[in-house]
């Protein structure tokens, strides 16, 4: 929990701007995720706040579903670099479901072809599993998704 209070606070630190250095616009992505946070399979909506050219801040909350009857519900707060059809997505924050709550992060690589608006990503995002009379145990895993982009207009 600490994690995710750090990168908020920094994110609106570093990031921080005037109302008035807003632009008029954000964008949004609804995406399918196979892998990942919530274990198995996952449809999510990431949600940006700032427009800037390159840092840019977004939430991500998406739904889960593990093969044994568990549903996840992935809670991330992500910072994207890069510019145009290359992006870099760093994320922290929770995955929580049934009776656990769980730190979670991912890091990973976003393309979007010019001129269209759907998008690839893969990541790494290892995940933590509790385990029966025992501290969790963390295990590598990876993600690979396919979305749609749109923009609002506020």
């Amino acid at each position: 929990m600490n994690i995710l209070l750090t990168i908020t606070i920094l994110s609106f630190t570093l990031f921080g701007y005037a109302q008035s250095d807003f632009e008029s616009f954000n964008f949004n992505s609804l995406y399918v995720e196979f892998g990942g946070n919530a274990a198995a399979y996952s449809i999510n909506f990431d949600k940006t706040f700032t427009n800037n050219s390159k840092h840019n801040l977004g939430i991500r909350i998406g739904c889960g579903y593990f093969p044994v009857h568990f549903i996840f519900i992935p809670i991330l707060v992500n910072y994207y670099y890069g510019k145009e059809n290359h992006i870099l997505e760093i994320g922290g924050g929770i995955v929580t479901g049934y009776v656990i709550v769980q730190p979670s992060v991912s890091i990973g690589y976003r393309f979007k072809p010019k001129k269209r608006n759907i998008f690839f990503k893969a990541a790494f995002t290892p995940i933590r599993l509790p385990v029966m009379d025992s501290s969790p145990i963390t295990i590598p895993w990876v993600c690979v998704s396919i979305g749609y982009l749109f923009k609002n207009q506020i």
